[in-house]
């Protein structure tokens, strides 16, 4: 699901339609897809297709990295100086 959220986001492939990216991050998302979850915050950094707001970006950002099994920064959505720090859940 994450996969295809890509192929949207990027335009390849396919038309780039962020709207339908999100639509596969959210599924991917809700399956466990810390790598969905870590996309879905870079939309909200980006403002593609959402408005941009860096606190949800790092809200998703912190979810990406509490649901992966290890160190986790996928290339693409590295955060933002000072905007992410993690609290114990």
């Amino acid at each position: 699901m994450n996969n295809i959220g890509r192929f949207y986001d990027q335009g390849r492939g396919v038309p780039q339609d962020y709207a339908k990216a999100r639509e596969w991050y959210d599924k991917a998302a809700a399956a466990g897809d810390a790598v969905a979850m870590a996309n879905i915050g870079g939309l909200y950094a980006k403002g593609h297709g959402v408005p941009q707001d860096y606190a949800k970006a790092r809200k998703w950002w912190e979810k990406a990295a509490w649901a992966s099994p290890g160190p986790f920064l996928p290339a693409g959505n590295l955060p933002l100086p000072g905007i992410l720090t993690m609290p114990a859940p």
